[in-house]
């Protein structure tokens, strides 16, 4: 996890960051409310749990050692600072908890929601998959038990929102999060402000970004801090809560995989996590004999093409490329072409690749022989919400998903 200080000279764009102590794998970082402490979620034997860490000395503990509820995620303070509440996830919200900084046996709140975000009345804001099988926002009282559902549905439903994302502002008054209003179930997701008296929601001025893993709000209220995905860089911008004025950017670095976790402090501190994890390629051997092993910058799931060679996507200067990999060689370009290329990819015999070809907003279908890195074939159909495609055994249709449409080629 990286700790992040802003220059507040709005003409000189500077900062300074330090990397904080911990576990190898520390993710989705909460401050407390005097800033003293960092609850975050540590890795732990193969399992995440909650953990605690004094930022100035690098020290840290952790609160919860239960394995059969599932992984401990998002967390977040209660106002006060007295209590820490947190989520188990396994396929889904299984419960959000409570539990003191100092320690002790963590209690249930409410069972099948996670997500939680404390109030300074006391009640805290939920995630639950309702009856029509999305989530959505509730308001809960732990005290008496009582649940409201609120008319704020996040993220496209359940399969597109992994981890849904929804912060509130210290004061209480409203929460951010990035969905649907119920007026439009179906509409676009947009980041959206709830005003948690009247339970109107408005959209905030930002772009969306849908592979953004996090979400968090500025201690003086004023500003929602997003994740903006820009070229090759992650970029974390103040979007003004009002939704008027700029988004102003305050950092920005290298992607590495998601960042899962952001959270400001009082004293101008911005802490996330940042992860760099190489991925680790094995070759065996038809009779297991040896092992060896590659490292490549891998941002999609990987095809193999032929013995010592595959298939994977990685961006580039802002766009999509397919990138063929042969062991001892190294990478190149699958296209000889500058148009871009991207996932899912299918093998149609055995030396041509099916694949997406075009911008995201405009992408088409097309199919290239691999070892002369040309396009032999293009589809006019509207792919840009394609997630899978496949061949049938004799190369002669193509399918893709969603949608189950049928598209026959020539074999070749």
């Amino acid at each position: 996890m990286i700790e992040w200080f802003a220059n507040r000279r709005p003409d000189v764009p500077e900062w300074t960051g330090s990397q904080l102590g911990g576990p190898g794998i520390a993710m989705r970082p909460a401050v407390s409310p005097d800033a003293q402490l960092l609850a975050f979620s540590a890795m732990i034997d193969g399992q995440t749990q909650l953990a605690l860490m004094r930022p100035d000395s690098g020290s840290w503990t952790v609160l919860t050692h239960d394995r059969d509820s599932g992984m401990q995620a998002q967390a977040s303070w209660a106002p006060d600072g007295s209590r820490i509440y947190f989520e188990r996830v396994c396929g889904g919200p299984r419960g959000v908890y409570r539990i003191s900084p100092l320690g002790g046996e963590p209690r249930l709140l409410l069972e099948a929601a996670q997500c939680p975000r404390g109030l300074p009345d006391g009640s805290i804001i939920v995630t639950r998959i309702d009856q029509s099988g999305r989530y959505r926002l509730f308001r809960l009282w732990p005290d008496s038990g009582k649940l409201a559902a609120l008319p704020a549905l996040l993220g496209g439903g359940v399969s597109a929102t992994p981890d849904p994302l929804v912060q509130v502002f210290p004061d209480g008054r409203e929460a951010v999060y990035l969905g649907t209003s119920e007026n439009e179930p179906n509409g676009l997701p947009n980041w959206y402000a709830i005003d948690l008296a009247s339970l109107r929601s408005r959209p905030l001025h930002s772009q969306v970004v849908p592979n953004s893993f996090s979400v968090g709000v500025s201690p003086d209220n004023r500003s929602v801090l997003i994740v903006n995905a820009v070229q090759d860089e992650w970029e974390i911008t103040a979007v003004p809560r009002s939704g008027a004025g700029t988004p102003r950017p305050l950092i920005s670095f290298p992607k590495p995989s998601n960042i899962y976790g952001i959270d400001a402090a009082r004293d101008g501190s911005v802490s996330f996590d940042y992860m760099i994890r190489p991925t680790s390629v094995l070759q065996f051997d038809p009779a297991g004999k040896s092992v060896s092993e590659t490292v490549a910058t891998i941002h999609a799931r990987m095809v193999p093409l032929d013995a010592g060679s595959f298939l994977f996507a990685r961006p580039e200067n802002g766009k999509w490329r397919l990138k063929v990999f042969r062991a001892g060689f190294g990478s190149r370009d699958l296209l000889e072409s500058s148009e871009e290329s991207a996932s899912p990819v299918a093998r149609v015999g055995d030396g041509s690749v099916a694949f997406l070809l075009g911008h995201k907003d405009a992408r088409r279908i097309a199919i290239a022989i691999v070892r002369e890195g040309c396009i032999v074939k293009r589809f006019r159909l509207d792919a840009s919400a394609v997630r899978s495609i496949a061949a049938t055994p004799d190369r002669s249709t193509l399918l893709r998903w969603p949608k189950s449409v049928v598209h026959r080629h020539e074999r070749g």
